[in-house]
């Protein structure tokens, strides 16, 4: 490796789980724990990934590669997108930056488990409150009726729970 990642994430239990460098190293030169998992980079981060991810992207960045190379060599500046048809790829494809798109989405995935653990670390009242205004989809009145209170007290409440929840996301 050349480069010392910023985070790395590994799965656990089927979500990710940040840990440091040094615990990397130390499982990468443990052939029992590290056996054959998979690990992709992703903005200078390093994120473990299940077998059929890993090898997709891998694929894609080959594919890419594989693109630059021929172009390289016989001296194209510019590919047709119907010159990058094959039978398992469309090569219009390729004007969505499908990398990216992977990017974001690994991200928005560990974000969101993150947020969750989050809202796990909430009082059963306050999980109960952002479960029904952002997973049910209720608005803040019809809450504040089930709830017997004014929309603006749940207004809020809501606003110290989302700030109790940036701290947590913080940290």
């Amino acid at each position: 490796m050349n480069f010392t990642p910023k985070k790395i994430f590994i799965l656990e239990n089927g979500k990710h789980k940040e840990i440091t460098y040094q615990e990397f190293l130390k499982l990468k030169y443990d052939k029992k724990a590290f056996g054959n998992r998979k690990f992709v980079g992703v903005h200078g981060m390093i994120f473990e990934a299940e077998e059929k991810l890993y090898r997709k992207f891998y694929a894609y960045k080959r594919r890419l590669l594989y693109i630059a190379e021929t172009a390289e060599e016989e001296n194209i500046e510019e590919v047709s997108y119907d010159a990058l048809t094959t039978a398992e790829f469309n090569g219009e494809s390729i004007i969505v930056d499908t990398e990216q798109a992977f990017t974001e989405n690994v991200e928005l995935e560990i974000m969101s488990e993150k947020l969750h653990r989050c809202i796990d670390l909430l009082s059963p009242r306050e999980k109960e409150l952002i479960q029904a205004i952002y997973f049910q989809g209720l608005s803040e009145r019809d809450f504040a009726k089930i709830e017997g209170v004014s929309q603006n007290a749940i207004n809020k409440r809501k606003k110290r729970i989302l700030a109790k929840l940036k701290k947590f996301l913080e940290k």
